[in-house]
């Protein structure tokens, strides 16, 4: 496929000089209409007739296709349309949306800051819009379409007269090229010396228990295992990696010593011999890799070594993350594929320029790097690994297609895109740790105490690992790096200060069902009792379930006694939790319909049901008049194959939190957070098999409560406008 004789009559390098001093769209007068660039294609229908021949017009309309996405989808986070009765086209294709086939054309020419240390650099961005034809509303989700191409050289070629333009380079295919490894030694350098919040305590970092030495000067061939003495260089490199199925070479008893005579390089498994080529190449000779610096068959070497996991992350010079492979046979200095890229030919010159399509970007966002870039390799989907990237002080992606560069200050890539960042991961997680307000006193959101650990859990469930029993585990250099920090206490995955919030956890998806783990169980109250991607639903509950409304405080309902531990294999395990909290008795359960309820309140509109909760659950108790009333709320199972295997008459709700929904007077509805207990008939205590989350509901409606007397809906003591609408005495509940 070549270019259709449109596109090779743009005039890309005059459209250059014309953007050269702005920092902004630059529009012509006498263009015809299409922005910075001429004689294109005047409608939409056009482009997609000449995209089956053209490959610029064929990349156009892949960026529009996923634009069109990207359009979709915030529309529906947005609520922007209603979900039982969407727009008829809401997912057709663009060419048979006639509101796209006769949409105009038109081209803005865009300059976007490239992170360099050298001072300010630009990218340069073609953006294509078809624009939407006629008058149709908002809530039709007829955006326009943009495709963003980036315009670059190549490394391999010399820019000619484009010289002057100072355009970024493609990313080069080897990851070992001059121009490569420059960039990593830049990104490094930069930080090292110029990023304060990145800098640690030099005198307080000493060396792992146990490191490899890489550039013996007297025998390049090997690698030497040491032991830790008063090396005056303390710098070394700790590798994040995934292990694979199989384990070629390992520190054992056996080999402890031999390794220290020198392992040849060549033995290495391909993953291994990599980092060591990059470490080389930055002038760096140490690194620590776990499962060469880490006894293997020593169950009292593993543990102790592990324990200080957190601080060799932490205090490593630079974690060098192996984020393509998936295995250490597989490497991560591979050959990198050029996707989504198109070669421009220059009239006046024999050099090409390169125009590759950008992921879409959100909205309001000026500027930043793909998340998807990292979030999409095979070590993201790794639980051990993610512990290793929130420890680092700054970390060196090798991924698929380019380098990424994560620190306290910046995230970079390759081709020159970046965005700022305030702190590390483990300094966000700390401060979200101590903050001293939390879903319980603050009317802000994004702001609550633990956010950020429960957000990390959400990912981390989300990811694979080999042992089920590693679960917790593989969490121990966070959880040790923290305690470190925070006055709280740790609870199997979830800190005390933040209790409630963590036993508010469910399933993240229905066609994702939660199964139990193999082996020793975890207490049923933790997330970690359970195998899948898990989600707090009370952290996310505004933005997803009401983003119209202005936030009530979640009041809790229960209240922490005490917590008791067993011991396993020599480590204490929290066990039994006892709480103070109401707890009703289940007389009752059917399915939930799929139409919503109505709401009995005058006015106003429901919260959004809990997208996951697949059963509505009765019981009976006092109301504020002391009448016996009828509820039914929301909830499901943990795992559906446990659900036919419980006694009905066994079940029971404890509420762990509510927040009543105010409208204008005279009406509030109450929405409810708790856990589905089944009940212990030889202990009395209690086993989580479920939870519970939405409003209280009388039959198939929703139910309306009475207001107090107060101003107005935005009170400060707003949540004082509506009392609990249940009489329910606190009792003691042990959860096992």
């Amino acid at each position: 496929m070549s270019l259709c004789s449109k596109c090779r009559g743009l005039d890309l390098v005059a459209a250059l000089r014309r953007a050269q001093g702005s920092s902004g769209p630059r529009r012509s007068k006498n263009d015809g209409g299409h922005g910075v660039v001429g004689g294109w294609y005047t409608f939409g229908r056009d482009v997609f007739a000449s995209a089956l021949l053209c490959e610029l017009c064929s990349l156009v309309c892949q960026g529009w296709r996923k634009w069109r996405l990207k359009v979709v989808r915030e529309a529906m986070d947005d609520n922007i349309f209603d979900p039982s009765d969407p727009p008829e086209d809401l997912n057709d294709d663009i060419e048979d949306m006639d509101i796209y086939l006769g949409g105009k054309t038109s081209f803005d020419f865009l300059r976007r800051k490239r992170y360099c240390s050298e001072g300010r650099k630009w990218n340069y961005v073609l953006a294509v819009t078809c624009t939407k034809v006629g008058n149709q509303g908002s809530w039709e989700v007829h955006d326009p379409l943009v495709a963003e191409l980036r315009i670059t050289h190549a490394e391999d070629e010399t820019p000619g007269e484009l010289a002057d333009f100072g355009l970024g380079v493609t990313v080069c295919k080897d990851p070992m090229s001059t121009l490569s490894v420059s960039i990593a030694k830049d990104w490094l350098g930069n930080c090292v010396l110029n990023h304060e919040s990145c800098l640690s305590k030099a005198e307080a970092v000493s060396l792992p228990t146990r490191f490899l030495d890489i550039c013996d000067r007297n025998d390049n061939d090997h690698i030497f295992l040491r032991e830790r003495g008063d090396e005056e260089d303390r710098r070394y490199v700790a590798l994040s990696h995934c292990w694979g199925t199989t384990r070629p070479l390992c520190l054992t008893s056996a080999t402890l010593e031999t390794h220290k005579q020198g392992i040849l390089v060549q033995s290495l498994p391909r993953t291994f011999r990599d980092a060591v080529t990059i470490i080389r190449a930055l002038g760096l000779r140490y690194i620590w890799i776990d499962s060469l610096c880490i006894v293997q068959d020593d169950a009292e070497d593993w543990r102790r070594e592990a324990g200080r996991m957190a601080g060799v992350y932490r205090d490593a010079h630079l974690v060098l993350s192996a984020t393509r492979a998936s295995s250490d046979e597989e490497g991560f200095l591979g050959t990198r594929p050029r996707l989504d890229h198109i070669a421009f030919p220059i009239e006046s010159s024999d050099n090409p320029l390169v125009l590759k399509l950008l992921s879409p970007r959100s909205q309001g966002e000026e500027s930043g790097i793909d998340t998807h870039v990292v979030a999409d390799e095979p070590l993201s989907r790794r639980a051990w690994c993610l512990q290793e990237r929130y420890l680092a002080r700054r970390i060196l992606h090798y991924g698929t297609q380019q380098m990424i560069w994560e620190c306290g200050t910046v995230r970079a890539a390759e081709d020159g895109d970046f965005g700022s960042i305030v702190g590390d991961q483990l300094g966000r997680l700390k401060q979200s740790a101590i903050l001293k307000t939390t879903v319980f006193n603050t009317r802000e959101r994004d702001v609550e105490g633990y956010a950020e650990w429960y957000a990390m859990i959400e990912d981390y469930t989300g990811r694979g690992i080999t042992r089920d029993s590693d679960r917790l585990p593989a969490l121990l250099g966070l959880r040790v790096a923290l305690e470190s920090e925070v006055n709280d206490t740790y609870l199997a995955g979830i800190w005390l200060k933040g209790l409630l919030e963590g036993l508010i956890w469910c399933t993240a998806s229905s066609d994702k069902p939660l199964v139990r783990p193999d082996g020793p169980a975890a207490p049923s109250w933790t997330w970690a009792s359970v195998k899948g991607t898990v989600r707090f639903p009370i952290y996310s509950w505004f933005n997803e379930r009401a983003s119209w409304k202005v936030p009530n405080n979640f009041e809790p309902m229960a209240d922490y006694i005490s917590h008791s531990y067993t011991m396993n294999d020599g480590v204490a395990t929290p066990s039994e939790l006892r709480l103070a909290a109401p707890v009703v008795v289940i007389r009752d359960i059917k399915p939930r319909t799929e139409e919503p309820p109505d709401s009995e309140a005058i006015l106003g509109s429901p919260p959004e049901r809990s997208t996951v909760a697949c059963r509505i659950f009765y019981f009976r108790d006092l109301d504020q008049t002391g009448e016996h009333r009828e509820f039914w709320i929301d909830g499901s199972f943990d795992i559906k194959e446990e659900e036919n295997t419980i006694d009905p008459s066994d079940l029971h709700i404890v509420f762990l939190s509510r927040l009543p929904f105010i409208f204008e007077e005279p009406d509030f509805l109450e929405h409810r957070f708790g856990l589905l207990l089944a009940r212990q008939r030889e202990t009395g205590n209690y086993k989580r098999v479920g939870y519970v989350d939405g409003c209280l509901l009388r039959e198939d409606v929703i139910a309306a409560f009475p207001r107090e007397e107060g101003d107005t809906v935005d009170a400060p003591e707003i949540n004082s406008l509506a009392p609990d609408p249940l009489c329910l005495e606190r009792q003691q509940v042990t959860i096992i």
